[in-house]
């Protein structure tokens, strides 16, 4: 049942539950409790799903699936320690039913933030949408080899 079918359904709810002179919070509550039964609370931390990969020519590859954004719609921020990932989006969709003449209001965020396997090279780092798939690429940063004389005084 998509979203729009249960919000309709929703709304045919209420109109018989006003019309029968329930209390308004009996309302509330049987509309919360069938939100709940059918839309349970997902951790935040599961969505969007993320795949974090290093491939064998030092770079390392993040894919995050979220369908329905477009680019204009997404930021991506690397944190000033160069090992901090963050990509945050807000989605906003309105559009009028010819049917009912109802307006309806869409509204998804989305925020992630990962610390990646590796400190990495913040000029090398590219974000590209495609079908719904964000994947940002990046060179790892060069390493120091050996120790660093630190002087004491």
């Amino acid at each position: 049942m998509s979203l729009v079918s249960v919000r309709r359904l929703l709304n045919q709810i209420a109109d018989v539950v006003e019309k029968s002179y329930l209390p308004p919070y009996l309302l509330d509550d049987m509309l919360e409790s069938l939100r709940e039964s059918w839309f349970p609370q997902t951790p935040l931390s599961s969505f969007p799903a993320v795949n974090v990969t290093e491939t064998s020519d030092h770079q390392i590859e993040v894919t995050a699936e979220i369908p329905g954004f477009t680019q204009e719609e997404l930021q991506v921020h690397l944190d000033s320690d160069h090992r901090t990932l963050t990509f945050s989006g807000r989605n906003v969709r309105e559009q009028t039913k010819q049917e009912d003449g109802r307006r309806y209001s869409y509204e998804f965020d989305v925020r992630k933030t990962l610390q990646l396997p590796a400190r990495v090279n913040p000029d090398s780092v590219k974000a590209s949408l495609e079908n719904g798939v964000l994947t940002i690429r990046m060179d790892k940063a060069q390493e120091q080899r050996g120790g660093v004389k630190i002087n004491i005084g």
